[in-house]
């Protein structure tokens, strides 16, 4: 009698795969609610980054601030709809971002420019940035930001606006505000990862507490982006956006780096609030009628 064989081991698919990729989407998920608690007052629910945690979930600034653009060109097409003049809608549009953000990235645009105008040293700049006072280079930093930021997006709402007061000139403003919220929102998150990306912190502390962006985080939010832009603009004002962002990424860089040794919190929204303008002003330079 022959002996016994052991019978062939079963195939059985792997399942580590799965939970792995499972594990993976809920990590990604838990930055994205990270970054949108950081980025807006929304009173999401995120787990305690811990160091390194903010910077890990720098990929997700580029969707959070399309989130905010999409929510500001729903008010103003809802303004509007109400009967609204554009002016009123877009001041109430941008008040809606203003509100949704906490005027993070504004509030860190006056402390830079009370920082530069107020410190003759890297250390009194760098000092000066934990004022809470507002001085008058940054009131007048505000002014001219939301100055700028009203007359892009009315420049754009304008132009469309010309070709007929029917319904669907109506729609056709109304998006073309919308993807300019989206993308300006979104395009200036990812040049502010970037920055913090190429500098250290200039101030230990924030080193301690934030951590690094890494090159994958930067280089996941800039793919963000261009799939967007590739899909809402054409190649032409495609090609000039992606030139002037990364020249204004790398003036930025040098800049915070000769004015304050590094990257901080204040530089940072100072950063996106300046790629934001360029985007809106670059969209109602270009814009054409539909």
């Amino acid at each position: 009698m022959a002996p016994d064989t052991p019978p062939p081991p079963s195939e059985t698919p792997p399942e580590s795969a799965s939970p792995s990729a499972l594990h993976g989407l809920r990590a990604r998920w838990h930055e994205f609610l990270l970054a949108l608690t950081i980025l807006t007052r929304l009173p999401l629910p995120a787990e305690h980054p811990g160091k390194d945690g903010v910077a890990e979930a720098a990929w997700a600034f580029a969707p959070v601030g399309a989130v905010i653009g999409l929510v500001s060109g729903l008010v103003f097409i809802a303004a509007t709809w109400l009967g609204l003049g554009v002016t009123v809608s877009l001041i109430l549009a941008i008040g809606a971002q203003i509100v949704l953000t906490g005027a993070l990235h504004e509030r860190g645009l006056a402390a830079t420019a009370d920082a530069v105008m107020l410190g003759d040293t890297v250390q009194k700049r760098v000092a000066q940035l934990s004022e809470n006072r507002l001085a008058a280079a940054g009131l007048l930093a505000l002014i001219a930001v939301l100055s700028l930021r009203h007359g892009a997006l009315a420049e754009l709402a304008s132009e469309l606006i010309a070709v007929g007061d029917d319904f669907e000139a109506t729609a056709s403003y109304g998006v073309a505000v919308t993807i300019a919220f989206i993308l300006s929102g979104a395009a200036s998150r990812v040049v502010m990862a970037w920055v913090w990306n190429a500098l250290p912190s200039a101030r230990e502390e924030d080193a301690e507490l934030d951590g690094h962006v890494t090159l994958r985080a930067a280089l996941i939010g800039t793919g963000i982006v261009v799939a967007l832009a590739a899909l809402l603009l054409s190649w032409r004002l495609f090609v000039v956006m992606a030139i002037g962002l990364t020249l204004l990424t790398l003036a930025a860089i040098g800049l915070l780096r000769q004015q304050f040794g590094g990257q901080a919190a204040q530089p940072l929204g100072g950063v996106q609030q300046s790629a934001e303008i360029f985007v809106l002003l670059c969209l109602s330079v270009m814009a054409v009628p539909v």
